[in-house]
């Protein structure tokens, strides 16, 4: 294996320093200082983003049900990173965070009915 060639001069004798690029920090965690770079072996979760609309005019009650335990989700753990309940950004949390199942209930109107469902959403606790 031949070593790798010198990079081309820049004037006559002169050669460029090979320095080595900064880590770009991609992930971050929403309540805490931990990112990619300086916690390398850390897992992060994302925050489930809004569900799309419903696009059907009648649309089935599960749909219906799981749409809104997702929206409930986002909010709920959105409020406990402590950002705003509707930011539209991704947001990480690390799992140096414990989580934990709430029980959350939620009026639901479908068809005209009102119903209440018992949610569990499992969220990260400070």
């Amino acid at each position: 294996v031949s070593p790798t060639p010198p990079p081309p001069p820049r004037r006559p004798g002169q050669y460029l320093p090979l320095q080595p690029k900064p880590k770009k920090v991609s992930l971050r965690c929403a309540k805490c200082d931990n990112n990619k770079v300086n916690s390398p072996g850390l897992k992060f979760h994302l925050v489930t983003s809004f569900p799309a609309k419903l696009t059907s005019k009648n649309p089935k009650k599960g749909s219906v049900i799981k749409r809104e335990g997702k929206i409930l989700l986002r909010r709920e753990t959105m409020d406990r990173v402590g950002e705003s309940r509707y930011c539209d950004r991704k947001r990480y949390v690390c799992e140096s965070h414990t989580f934990d199942t709430v029980i959350k209930r939620r009026l639901i109107n479908y068809k005209g009915k009102k119903c209440v469902q018992i949610y569990h959403p499992y969220c990260s606790v400070w």
